[in-house]
């Protein structure tokens, strides 16, 4: 996974609100893990996975989807075993499935993510 890390501070307060914390020096603590991520650490590369798949879904949060015969805000995106689901401003739900999402988001949100 060799590529620039720009959101590396906000994937910092990422783990930190998901309960991980340095021990001693968070600045020897940032060093590790951004190392961890250059060398494709398999642990540190799925947790920045998560973060990216985070990131995007509450980007999609407060955004309208125009699907069918729905034309509303998403009010929150929950995962559920092998779906999405999207809970819309009225609690609707939509249900989209985890490999189709970027497609639906492409075709589907308005103005994209965030």
């Amino acid at each position: 996974m060799k590529q620039k890390y720009e959101d590396f501070d906000e994937f910092i307060a990422w783990l930190k609100k998901d309960g991980l914390k340095p021990l001693k020096s968070e600045r020897i603590w940032k060093k590790k893990i951004f190392a961890n991520l250059l060398n494709n650490h398999a642990k540190s590369v799925e947790n920045y996975k998560d973060f990216l798949e985070d990131k995007k879904m509450r980007g999609i949060i407060e955004k309208k989807t125009t699907y069918k015969d729905f034309n509303k805000l998403v009010y929150s995106v929950d995962k559920s075993h092998n779906f999405y689901k999207l809970i819309l401003e009225d609690r609707s739900i939509l249900k989209v499935r985890i490999e189709d999402i970027d497609e639906f988001i492409k075709n589907y949100i308005r103005g994209g993510v965030k």
